[in-house]
C-alpha cells in the first residue's frame, strides 16, 4: 500500500452516521462525521454527484469543525423531485444545517454546481452563513477576449441523459466515467466515487441521480447568483487545467471577486480537484478556515 493509498484508507475508515431530513417531501441524506459544539462545516457536491465525493476530505476537518456532507435532491442517496431550483437546493442546506442543530454559523464548502448552490445559500441566507468557499465553480463562461464576450454569465448546463441499466454492478461501475471527461493521476480516487455513484433498481444497476433533472430544472427567470448580494467572507479555488475554469476566465474570475476574500491556484488540478490533488486541497482549506475565517 503506497503512503497515499493509507492516507486514504485511513479518512474513509473514520466513522460517520448517515442522517435524514424530509423537506418539503423529498427525502435528504447527509452524513455527519462528529457530534461537537464546534462551529459546522458543510461539504456540498457537484453535479451529478454526492456525498461521498467527500469522503477523504471530511475527515480531515474534525479537529476545529462539526463537519458533514450532504446529498443533493436528485442524486446520491437522497429523493428526486419533480422540480429542481437553486433556491431549493440553497433551502435543502439550510435545513441540513438546521438538522445538525445549527441555525447559524454555518461554512460551506461547494464544488462546480454545488458552489453555485452555496453561493445561494449565501445570498438568500445572509444570518444564518458565516462563510463560503468555491471549488472550481464555472462563475464565468467565455470563448475569446472579445469584448461581448467579458463577465458573460455561465451558459444552462444541459445533458440528454437517458438512464441505461446494467445487468449487475460491476458492470455498471465499469461505465463510471469523469464529466467534464479529464485524466486522473489518482484512479483509486475515482474508482471510490464510481462505486458509490450506482445502485439497484428494480430494472437493472444504473446511476444514482435522477435522469430527468436536467429537464425538471427551473432558472425561474435569473442568474444562478448575485454576487454583490453575497456579504459574507468568501474564497475560491480553481485547478490550474480546469476545463471549467480555463485559463482565459481566471482575469474575469480575479475582477469578479476582488475584496471578497482569498483566491488560490490548485496547481495539477483539473476540474475534478478533490481527485487531482487532494492533499493540496486540504492543505489549503485548512489555510483559508483557520487563518482567514476564523
Amino acid at each position: 500500500m503506497t503512503a497515499a493509498e493509507k492516507w486514504f484508507v485511513d479518512a474513509i475508515n473514520m466513522p460517520y452516521t448517515a442522517k435524514h431530513v424530509n423537506i418539503d417531501g423529498c427525502a435528504i441524506e447527509y452524513y455527519q462525521w462528529n457530534q461537537s459544539d464546534k462551529p459546522l462545516l458543510l461539504f456540498v457536491h457537484g453535479n451529478g454527484g454526492h456525498a461521498n465525493w467527500w469522503d477523504f476530505i471530511a475527515p480531515s476537518f474534525t479537529d476545529n469543525f462539526c463537519v458533514c456532507a450532504i446529498h443533493l435532491a436528485g442524486m446520491g442517496n437522497s429523493g428526486y423531485r419533480s422540480e429542481y431550483t437553486f433556491d431549493s437546493y440553497a433551502k435543502d442546506l439550510i435545513a441540513v444545517a438546521e438538522d445538525a442543530g445549527y441555525k447559524n454559523d454555518i461554512t460551506i464548502v461547494g464544488h462546480s454546481m454545488g458552489g453555485v448552490v452555496t453561493m445561494r445559500a449565501a445570498e438568500n441566507y445572509p444570518d444564518k452563513i458565516k462563510a463560503i468557499i468555491i471549488i472550481d465553480s464555472p462563475l464565468i463562461f467565455k470563448r475569446s477576449n472579445d469584448p461581448s464576450e467579458q463577465h458573460k454569465p455561465p451558459a444552462p448546463v444541459r445533458h440528454d441523459f437517458h438512464r441505461k441499466f446494467y445487468p449487475d454492478e460491476e458492470t455498471a461501475f465499469q461505465r463510471f466515467r469523469l464529466i467534464p471527461l479529464q485524466e486522473c493521476k489518482n484512479q483509486f480516487l475515482v474508482d471510490h466515487v464510481g462505486r458509490h455513484s450506482v445502485k439497484q433498481f428494480p430494472e437493472g444497476w444504473s446511476w444514482k441521480f435522477d435522469d430527468g433533472i436536467y429537464n425538471h430544472f427551473k432558472s425561474v427567470g435569473r442568474p444562478p447568483f448575485y454576487i454583490e448580494k453575497i456579504r459574507c467572507p468568501m474564497a475560491y479555488l480553481y485547478g490550474d487545467d480546469s476545463a471549467l475554469v480555463p485559463q482565459i476566465v481566471v482575469p474575469d474570475i480575479l475582477e469578479l471577486l476582488k475584496n471578497k476574500g482569498p483566491i488560490y491556484e490548485i496547481q495539477g488540478a483539473h476540474h475534478h480537484v478533490m481527485l487531482d490533488e487532494p492533499l493540496q486541497l486540504i492543505e489549503r482549506l485548512k489555510e483559508i478556515l483557520l487563518n482567514h475565517f476564523n
